[in-house]
């Protein structure tokens, strides 16, 4: 950017005569300012504590570093209560009415990190789930269980200052008045907002109820400017605006970390200008949880590969600086410098109480051509103004959060350009910077097999490296039934009460690399301390958001047989293979084994094989250990080890897409731009339009190469009802220069969630690449990701 100072400006004024006038008014002193954060809760940020330390800290730094990254004001996290919310599920400190444990789960650790790099940051907690002992979620038992935590949160050396409700499941007026009568008694300077849900209800109800306008400190409302969109108009009510309350914008989705900042800089302005709202939370903090589970390539950045250290730092990041860095929790908005502009820009403007230190945010998402702006300045003293700029139009990390130099109003007023697609931080504060980590690891590198975990290195009550629970409550605790050292134990003997349908799916671990090439054996020691069931779970392609269908080869054995089974999450089906008689008994230890190579799956009980039988339900994914609905069981000397040779692939740096039949934007949060299907991440999605054609996609290989097949991953459905777009019938045509295409294969794909191969049987020399869809599930073609195989070893020619 060329950065024009207050002469020229003024010297250029004489042919810019549409120049658009602002006055920021010192003295038209607006609502209290209440900061900017992001939340973490289930297992949103599971695998960040496994990041090695140099990473952690970089990663940690970008996140609540003052003057540094994104610099968050708030932190929000999860109260666990042991069952799934949205990607994993976070343990209770207390399971039992009379039993507390306050060293369970992450977010202790993440809260005392965040404090540890900004002294002030708020910090709040609130449940998605909670323990099934409770005589429902608006009792006194929950009443008691907040107290508690807070307690916990105490001995974690952590001041929490805003705790209560439910997320996204209603309220009860009167817990609320209760819980305040409790937080004056024993943590008077703990506030409470309400309701976490997606309306205005608790503002009416508030003006109508004086008990619970007292008890509530805050009106917390989601999604107020329209879910995963660009975020254009934010809305609230009267009622709410007159009742002499906060209005927060308590929850919205981060979108892409690569491609969601645009909607952020809109929010983050116009949710003041449009709603009165004073502050702005999103989830989630960072995407550090597997891609294979629902909701992927959502956060303020990308961690979600601790075993290489390597991170993703994403234009959202300088999307919050813009304004973190530039103000602080409890200043104030000028209201006079404040609005929308009638060229599609919005400014905000806030100033420090003393009124020493003011800054303006001015966003050009929805500007359509160069323009320039006049700012004068009123009742402000007169200081040297510093200016940060980004064009979130481009990805490059060289345009985002620029520094683009100072600026001396003359007699009050200052002019310069704007250019659509851009923020601007204009301020008198100094402590502002970019930082300057990068990850060494590469993208592509993947956890090592063989690979085995013997839980004697993890801390009690912990998860091991890379363990995710994604639903019951999974940790370290010594071994029974005479076995020394440590085991993985499920802990959960009774129901949670479940924040949605995932809290349904009986209790689940994962871990290992999504990407896994598929030939493996998942073995395990297994012991039941009651009558029930063990499953390992191998080539696990995903959970389906919001249902308790997981994806994968289920290996099941209990007191009343065995079986296997194939599960496809974006189908909600289960398919039946094989079963048996055989069983093991509670209080004693055996040794399973599920053995997976190419179409064969064999099963074993003690090194005994159960059944070896073949089948294509799933070709791809990591694994995962599951035990019965509500019982304790143990898992030792975890290890995963490969069976056969692994295909070698096209390397993904030396693909490019060279083109694709339809262009696809901006959708729910997320684009899905062609470049998604060839970028290594499990959580982007390439989809075409909706167009009566076939679709297509081509990649261009970076050079003749003898190939031999085609690997497709499906795109994952986010929700329930999302259409999954898989394709069904396909036809892929290889060229050398790109002009001239022979189709080497046609065929069928069934509708489910597990990657295809597309195989033609002998090594083929070209360049190009194209996929022909001839017809989907929906209409739309999509892909998760897509590779090109140069060698197919011999088994997997099956697929052919």
């Amino acid at each position: 950017m060329t950065f024009i100072t207050a002469e020229k400006a003024h010297a250029q004024l004489s042919v810019n005569p549409n120049t658009v006038d602002i006055t920021v008014d010192g003295d038209d002193v607006g609502r209290e300012f209440y900061g900017i954060g992001a939340k973490s809760q289930g297992g949103s940020t599971r695998l960040l504590i496994d990041y090695p330390k140099e990473e952690r800290d970089e990663i940690l730094d970008y996140l609540f570093k003052p003057g540094y990254g994104a610099s968050l004001d708030i932190l929000k996290v999860g109260m666990g209560g042991g069952a799934n919310a949205t990607d994993g599920s976070e343990p209770s400190h207390m399971r039992t009415p009379d039993e507390v444990n306050c060293n369970r789960g992450w977010n202790w650790w993440l809260m005392k990190e965040a404090q540890k790099r900004n002294p002030d940051i708020t910090l709040i907690g609130q449940e998605w789930s909670a323990p099934g002992w409770f005589d429902g979620v608006w009792s006194q038992d929950n009443i008691d269980y907040h107290l508690s935590w807070l307690k916990c949160a105490e001995q974690h050396g952590l001041q929490i200052d805003w705790i209560g409700g439910w997320n996204e499941q209603g309220y009860d007026p009167d817990f609320f008045i209760q819980l305040d009568k409790a937080l004056e008694k024993h943590y008077p300077d703990v506030k409470i907002p309400a309701a976490d849900d997606f309306d205005w209800q608790i503002a009416h109800d508030m003006y109508k109820n004086p008990d619970l306008k007292k008890a509530v400190d805050a009106v917390a409302v989601h999604f107020n400017c329209k879910w995963r969109s660009y975020y254009k108009k934010c809305a609230s009510t009267d009622t709410a605006k007159m009742l002499g309350k906060p209005l927060w914008h308590a929850a919205n989705s981060a979108l892409g970390w690569d491609n969601g900042a645009g909607s952020h800089v809109r929010a983050l302005n116009r949710g003041y200008i449009d709603a009165k709202m004073v502050n702005y939370m999103t989830w989630n903090v960072a995407e550090a949880r597997y891609g294979n589970l629902p909701l992927g390539n959502t956060g303020l950045m990308g961690a979600h590969r601790p075993w290489s250290g390597y991170y993703e730092i994403g234009n959202n990041i300088w999307a919050f600086a813009h304004t973190t860095q530039v103000t602080d929790i409890g200043w104030h908005y000028l209201d006079t410098g404040s609005k929308r502009l009638e060229n599609g820009a919005t400014i905000a403007s806030l100033s420090s109480p003393d009124q020493q230190d003011y800054s303006m945010i001015l966003e050009t998402m929805d500007l359509h051509r160069k323009d320039t702006v006049s700012i004068t300045l009123k009742n402000l003293p007169p200081k040297l103004l510093r200016m940060r700029v980004s064009n979130f139009g481009t990805e490059d990390p060289s345009e985002q959060f620029v520094d683009a130099g100072t600026i001396s109003p003359r007699d009050g007023t200052f002019e310069f350009i704007i250019k659509p697609n851009h923020v601007y931080s204009i301020t008198t504060r100094e402590n502002i910077g970019k930082g300057d980590a990068e990850p060494t690891a590469t993208k592509h590198e993947q956890i090592p097999l063989p690979y085995a975990e013997n839980f004697e290195d993890t801390e009690m009550v912990k998860n091991p490296r890379y363990f995710t629970p994604v639903n019951g409550s999974f940790e370290v605790q010594p071994c029974k039934g005479g076995r020394d050292g440590k085991c993985y134990q499920q802990m959960i003997t009774q129901q949670p009460i479940n924040w949605n349908d995932t809290g349904d799916m009986p209790p689940t671990s994962m871990f290992g690399d999504p990407r896994w090439w598929s030939d493996y054996t998942l073995q395990s020691d297994v012991y039941l301390e009651e009558p029930g069931y063990v499953e390992l779970i191998g080539r696990v392609s995903g959970q389906l958001g919001w249902t308790p269908y997981l994806g994968g080869y289920h290996f099941q054995i209990g007191s009343d047989g065995w079986k296997l089974y194939n599960e496809d999450s974006p189908s909600k089906t289960v398919t039946p293979i094989d079963s048996g008689d055989t069983a093991i008994q509670p209080g004693t230890w055996h040794t399973l084994a599920l053995k997976l190579r190419a179409n064969r799956i064999e099963l074993q009980l003690d090194g005994k094989t159960l059944t070896s039988v073949e089948s294509a339900g799933q070709l791809q994914g990591n694994v995962a250990l599951r035990a019965s609905k509500w019982q304790r069981a143990q898992f030792d000397n975890v290890i995963v080890t490969p069976t056969g040779p692994t295909p070698e692939f096209v390397p993904y740096d030396s693909m490019s897409i060279a083109e694709v039949s339809s262009v696809q934007g901006f959708m729910g949060g997320w684009t899905f731009d062609a470049e998604h299907a060839i970028d290594d991440r499990l959580g982007t999605n390439w989809h075409s339009q909706d167009i009566d054609e076939d679709h297509s996609i081509t990649i261009d290989l970076g050079s003749v190469k003898d190939i031999e097949a085609f690997w497709l991953n499906p795109r994952r459905p986010y929700f329930d009802k999302n259409n999954t777009m898989n394709i069904t019938k396909y036809r892929v045509e290889v060229s050398r220069d790109g002009a001239h295409y022979q189709t080497v294969d046609k065929g069928s794909w069934p509708a489910t969630g597990s990657p295809k191969i597309a195989a033609w049987g002998e090594k083929t020399p070209a360049r190009f690449v194209r996929l022909i869809t001839l017809e989907s599930t929906t209409g739309p073609a999509s892909a998760s990701e897509i590779q090109v195989i140069t060698d197919l070893p011999s088994e997997w020619r099956v697929f052919e």
